[in-house]
């Protein structure tokens, strides 16, 4: 019997937008098909080189590096770069993502006391590494006057041992062993006083208790010059196999 709802277009949509943002290749060939991708198809070096490509693309299209030197794996940079491309790929009008967001927690919120299924295992367990190893991973040096290898926009979990409340953060983590990831929490006391612990987190997710990350990059050191603009490697786009 065919399914009634088989050539309703409402749904059709809907299952396109739900398999671009739980399938990151369908949401790389939907971002190639509307002209939001470039494909960098000459191989690049993970310090400076790669983060000084993506540099001149940011905040227009999405980057992908097809290959990177020492590494069998590409990059993706840039799905949140601006509204337009998080608006094409949820498949509204970018004026309406503000609004679409807030529907979605407060419906959330709202069916929150129900327990959520435990599952055994998942998605995110689709790869499972035993031995990790970070350096295998083309993680880049972005500025010029970083420290290392880092994870830009990477998300923080972290449950308050005493009350188990939850808390979702985001921060550049990064590696500082083959195993470990280390970053800064910023961080207020009671009396409003500022903490700047360092954490370090094994990549099995353990070492140090988080009890609450709250990170703002841009106001914690107003009089210093902490967060003044980095500099990127300059590039020379012609050096480069670009595909647009």
């Amino acid at each position: 019997m065919q399914d009634p709802f088989s050539s309703n277009p409402r749904k059709r949509i809907l299952e396109e937008v739900a398999d671009r943002l739980t399938d990151l290749t369908n949401c790389i060939a939907y971002l190639e098909k509307i002209g939001k991708l470039v494909r960098v198809k000459s191989a690049v070096a993970t310090k400076y080189e790669l983060a000084g490509i993506a540099k001149r693309f940011e905040g227009k299209k999405c980057v992908l590096f097809e290959r990177v030197k020492g590494s069998r794996y590409p990059v993706f940079i840039g799905m949140l770069w601006n509204r337009d491309i998080v608006g094409d790929i949820f498949g509204i009008p970018k004026e309406q993502i503000p609004f679409v967001i807030a529907d979605a927690i407060g419906s959330w919120r709202k069916k929150k006391a129900r327990s959520s299924p435990n599952l055994i295992k998942g998605p995110a367990n689709e790869v499972v590494a035993e031995n990790i190893d970070l350096y295998k991973l083309p993680i880049p040096v972005h500025a010029l006057e970083d420290g290392g290898r880092y994870l830009d926009s990477s998300i923080v979990v972290a449950r308050n041992p005493e009350t188990g409340a939850i808390n979702t953060s985001i921060h550049r983590m990064m590696v500082t062993r083959k195993n470990r990831l280390t970053f800064l929490i910023i961080l207020k006391d009671r009396t409003g006083h500022i903490l700047n612990p360092i954490v370090s987190v094994n990549a099995d997710g353990k070492g140090g208790t988080i009890t609450k990350i709250g990170l703002d990059a841009t106001t914690p050191y107003p009089k210093t010059k902490l967060f003044e603009r980095v500099c990127f490697k300059e590039v020379d786009l012609n050096n480069y196999v670009i595909e647009e």
